[in-house]
Order: C-alpha cells, then sequence, then structure tokens
C-alpha cells in the first residue's frame, strides 16, 4: 500500500491521474484535511482509501501509514519532519518527499526555512537505525491551471498592462514545470523502485529568459506589449521605499530581487535514473494561455 498526501492538489491530481492511466493495481491510502473535496478520489478508478485528519497531528499518521510501505508527500514540505517521523515509527520502507528548488535562491527568506525543515528530516535519518529509503524530489516553478499562481500571474499581467516593466531586462532565466510533467515524474520515481540519488531536481524542459516568456504570452494573447527594462540597482531601492512608505505592508523587496536571479536548474540526474522527460516549454505555455484566453471569453 501506497499512502499519498496532497493528492487534491496541483501535481497532486495529475499523479493521481498518473497512476489511474497505468492501471496502478496496489491500494491507495490519501491524506487530506476535513476541508478538502474528495469527489474526484472517491470517483477513482483505484483502490482509494481516503482518511480525513491534519498532517501535524502525529496519532493520526501513525494510524495513516499503518501497514504502508511507501509515502508519496506531495502537500506542503512543513510537514515532512512529521511525515518521516511517522514514517519511521510505522517501518516504512520509502518515502518520496516533494520539496522544492528555492531552497537554492540567494534571496528567497522562505528558503531559510526550507533548510531548517531538510535539517530536521536528516536529523531523524541520522538518528535512527531503520532502512528507510528517503529521496527528495525538488520542482521548479509549478504551472498549470486551474491552480496555477505562477505563470498566470505573468498572463494577467501581459493581458492587462500595455507597458510592462522588466527588472533587469528580463534577462533572468527561469525554468517553470508543467503540474501534469511533475505527476508524470512522482509516478517514474515511485515504479522505478530504489533510486541512486538522494535528491532529484524537477525542472522544465529548458532554460527561458524572463523576456522571451514574457513575449509568447504576449504573441499568444494577440497583444502588442511594450516592455521596458528596469535596471535592478534601481527597482531593488524602489521596493524598499514602498515598503517604508506603508509600514511594511507592502512588501515586494524578496520578489524583485528574484527577479534579477537566475531560476534555472538542470533535471539531468532525473531523466538518467527514472526517464524524467518534461514536455517543450512553448507547448505547455501555449496550453496555459489558451485556457486563459477561453476561461476569460467565457467569464466575459
Amino acid at each position: 500500500m501506497i499512502v499519498v498526501t496532497g493528492s487534491t492538489g496541483n501535481s497532486g491530481t495529475h499523479f493521481i491521474r498518473e497512476l489511474e492511466a497505468h492501471g496502478f493495481d496496489q491500494p491507495v491510502r490519501c491524506l487530506v484535511r476535513t476541508s478538502t473535496a474528495v469527489d474526484g478520489l472517491v470517483a477513482s478508478p483505484l483502490d482509494i482509501e481516503v482518511l480525513t485528519g491534519e498532517l501535524d497531528d502525529p496519532t493520526f499518521l501513525d494510524a495513516a501509514l499503518s501497514g504502508a510501505d511507501t509515502v508519496v508527500h506531495i502537500a506542503s514540505l512543513r510537514f515532512s519532519p512529521a511525515i518521516v517521523a511517522a514514517a519511521l515509527r510505522q517501518g516504512v520502507r520509502r518515502v518520496l518527499l516533494v520539496h522544492t528548488a528555492a531552497v537554492f535562491s540567494r534571496h528567497k527568506s522562505a528558503s531559510l526555512e526550507y533548510r531548517a525543515l531538510e535539517a530536521q528530516v536528516a536529523a531523524l535519518l541520522a538518528a535512527t537505525e531503520h532502512q528507510i529509503e528517503v529521496t527528495i524530489l525538488r520542482p521548479t516553478m509549478i504551472f498549470g491551471q486551474p491552480r496555477d499562481h505562477n505563470v498566470s500571474v505573468f498572463i494577467r499581467l501581459v493581458d492587462r498592462l500595455r507597458v510592462v516593466p522588466l527588472i533587469n531586462g528580463g534577462a533572468s532565466t527561469l525554468q517553470p514545470v508543467h503540474a501534469s510533467d511533475l505527476g508524470r515524474a512522482y509516478h517514474q520515481a515511485l515504479t522505478r523502485g530504489t533510486l541512486p540519488r538522494a535528491e532529484y531536481v524537477l525542472s522544465g524542459e529548458r532554460p527561458v529568459r524572463l523576456r522571451e516568456l514574457l513575449q509568447q504570452i504576449s504573441s499568444g494573447l494577440g497583444k502588442r506589449t511594450l516592455f521596458v527594462a528596469v535596471p535592478l540597482l534601481l527597482a531593488g531601492p524602489a521596493a524598499r521605499a514602498v515598503r517604508a512608505l506603508t509600514a511594511n505592508r507592502v512588501d515586494v523587496v524578496e520578489k524583485v530581487l528574484r527577479m534579477g536571479e537566475d531560476r534555472s536548474f538542470p533535471h539531468d540526474r532525473a531523466a538518467q535514473d527514472f526517464g524524467y522527460a518534461p514536455r517543450p516549454v512553448a507547448d505547455t505555455l501555449a496550453e496555459e494561455v489558451a485556457w486563459y484566453v477561453a476561461r476569460h471569453a467565457t467569464l466575459s
């Protein structure tokens, strides 16, 4: 039996679809919150058991992981130490943890929290004699309707503005990854069995400059967008001034600084070890723009 957290989230939904498409024949226990809609899980052809509870409740986790061979933890990484601790208590053989490539950022303050959480996981593993395989999967910027809070922001921005400022001229590179590619990757990592490495980056097909990404969005929307370069040396102080003038109510300093940071990471190890092969970024981005256009037309 496998236990899955985050099964109703963006990439988690695609993971369940991959299990369905490949006729996964083991029992699947999905852990969800009481407020989560589970219609899709109930209707699934898989042998799914839905358990309702909180991932920070050790009693719930002990019951949920009892009898499990593998855990696929897709929900928030802040629960990873609790998941691994319960897995150790229950004698689970294998855990796949979906974390983030943002841990590599030079600016993101949350990366400090990410590192601290991963240090907790490492300490748990170092203190046990139980033979358990823990693999960390690190997606880059995740996108894919209907719950995309990354690329969809860029699409709305280009749709609404005739003139779009580009910090650092949009020269920084991104490597966004579609949620469907992640769902496929989780399935590949699960069914590959024992993996030779402790962690893998799951990035999009190739690095793309922010300016190129926005230009493709503009073309897909049929817009004639004017992109104006804003030097990072000016954008940073301006963001700090806004933060000061609003008494920290509007704080975009970190976001602005990260716009000048390359956020592209190779996924060659995942490709080599379990066949990870994301779709072309031009195709997945075009799908998102088309979805936005169709939805916008429906709403209007």
